[in-house]
């Protein structure tokens, strides 16, 4: 259970990393 709850968390951490990115690039492009 313990490892699901850590897979889940890292989950969430890469997908706000991966907005970030994304949003960051976008300005760029503009």
């Amino acid at each position: 259970v313990q490892q699901r709850v850590f897979q889940q968390a890292l989950q969430g951490a890469l997908g706000t990393l991966n907005n970030c990115l994304n949003g960051e690039l976008h300005l760029r492009t503009i």
